[in-house]
């Protein structure tokens, strides 16, 4: 069974308690049950009933939880993504490659957390920069711009710890089950097993749905399960068939799930502010294009 927030919800950040080690903390739901002014300091402080932990799995007992104003994620202002470009310099050769697919057909099957650390997405990685005076150290490498129509933005390093948490998480659940779906290239098959799977992994499902509906809702989404169930059934379908592979340098790869979560809200790229990115080693912003040379996106040269 799904739950569903209350209005009076929040969402917190715990630092130095989460699962994976790469990670400074979580987001978590919660609930305000007191705040209070110290006399001695003047700080106001907050109490909380965690109602989640840092795998998106629902207390049977909230546990207390007291903090500053600057933990509760739910204070802060968002900003929704505009019109924008990332920056791609090329190291070798002339071309413009994406990168991080789960499978090709040039290659043996990866699992899918194994596909990259930091799994922000498949596609063409860069920089979003505030100048492109930020690039002079590239004097004597090609850097095109990217245009990213309509970008998810990074709030902040909490947003992007819930981002990579919640992708994270799921790329586990799916490398999880895939492997029990049947071997057939027969797409009514799939999608019978993949339905019958997710009616008996609920419990693990709802977790999941749990840290996405956290990382979504910073952008203004409001995440369904049933809509986060038509996208987990869709990957897995089209995963394990096969049907949506695209061609890339004259190969066939597949994306990973991020793709599809984002895809499903059309955002076309996902943006994050170089000095938030500069604090977890091979973060980058992206842009959802695959085949850039055979794609609509608008690329261009920058003049040094």
């Amino acid at each position: 069974m799904f739950r569903n927030t209350r209005k009076d919800t929040y969402l917190v950040y715990v630092s130095n308690d989460t699962y994976d080690v790469y990670l400074k903390g979580s987001v978590r739901f919660a609930n305000l049950i007191n705040q209070y002014t110290d006399k001695n300091s003047n700080i106001v402080y907050y109490d909380f009933l965690l109602l989640t932990n840092s795998k998106g799995e629902y207390y049977e007992d909230p546990m207390k939880f007291s903090c500053r104003e600057r933990n509760i994620i739910s204070f802060r202002k968002n900003m929704i993504g505009k019109e924008d470009v990332i920056y791609h310099p090329v190291f070798s050769g002339d071309k413009i490659t994406a990168t991080y697919f789960t499978k090709s057909d040039s290659q043996y099957e990866k699992s899918i957390t194994d596909t990259v650390k930091y799994p922000l997405g498949s596609g063409v990685y860069g920089w979003n920069v505030k100048t492109e005076r930020d690039l002079l150290d590239f004097d004597d490498i090609p850097v095109y711009r990217i245009k990213c129509l309509k970008p998810f933005l990074i709030q902040d390093e909490e947003h992007l710890i819930s981002v990579l948490n919640a992708s994270n998480r799921l790329n586990i659940f799916l490398d999880k089950i895939k492997g029990y779906l049947p071997d057939t290239d027969l797409t009514d098959v799939i999608s019978t097993s993949v339905q019958t799977l997710l009616q008996k992994e609920t419990t693990n499902l709802e977790s999941v749905f749990t840290l996405w509906k956290i990382a979504l809702i910073r952008n203004g989404i409001a995440l369904t399960n049933i809509f986060f169930y038509q996208i987990i059934a869709r990957y897995l379908l089209e995963y394990k068939s096969s049907v949506s592979f695209f061609k890339n340098d004259k190969q066939y790869a597949f994306p990973l799930p991020i793709n599809y979560v984002l895809f499903s809200f059309s955002f076309d790229s996902l943006l994050i502010d170089l000095e938030i990115a500069s604090k977890y080693q091979g973060v980058n912003s992206v842009c959802y294009s695959f085949d850039p040379e055979n794609s609509d996106i608008v690329i261009t040269t920058i003049d040094k």
